[in-house]
């Protein structure tokens, strides 16, 4: 079978076992929380991986692979999250938000506000377009950290961060990576 063309029914196995095991998020939920996914999530559903609200359908038949619909969020605003928010804090509810953006992710398609603040005949086009694209990223965790202040959440909340850089071996030449898959040179 063509992983590049099936991956979606192809990973059915692996996520049904996954979902058989213990998760953070499902002992989040079974202790009261509301928990949101929004973005990246390569195991179906949102109510598979235990989340009480979500974007992500995770159905192969309707297209759905790694975040499908909630691939969305950051590139489309952030209304899903901040109404998520928004929601438990009406109820009382403690949460979790599962906030993966398909950013600096390709397609490298920043706004052209933040394009052009990198764009010059100095730089490389796909290079501009990648500092665009991590601008974006810092944007939207901004809003984010943002509407948790106007909540008055802040100071009762941890935020975690984590992410893997989506640098193409062109990018990485550019500047004067070589091959290096990590950005730990």
């Amino acid at each position: 079978m063509d992983g590049r063309n099936n991956r979606a029914a192809l990973d059915m196995p692996l996520r049904k076992n996954f979902h058989r095991h213990p998760s953070f998020i499902k002992s989040l939920t079974s202790h009261g929380y509301f928990s949101h996914q929004s973005g990246k999530w390569w195991e179906g559903s949102f109510t598979d991986g235990g989340f009480t609200h979500g974007m992500t359908h995770g159905d192969p038949m309707r297209g759905g692979r790694h975040g499908d619909a909630g691939l969305k969020i950051g590139r489309e605003g952030m209304t899903p999250v901040t109404d998520f928010i928004d929601l438990a804090v009406a109820q009382e509810k403690p949460f979790f938000v599962w906030y993966a953006p398909f950013l600096p992710h390709t397609p490298h398609n920043p706004p052209q506000r933040l394009l052009a603040k990198y764009a010059g005949e100095d730089s490389a086009t796909d290079v501009a377009q990648y500092y665009a694209m991590c601008e974006w990223f810092d944007e939207t965790c901004g809003e984010l950290l943002d509407h948790l202040d106007e909540k008055g959440l802040a100071d009762n909340t941890m935020v975690v961060y984590r992410t893997r850089a989506v640098l193409t071996s062109r990018i990485l030449s550019t500047l004067g990576l070589g091959q290096c898959r990590t950005p730990s040179r």
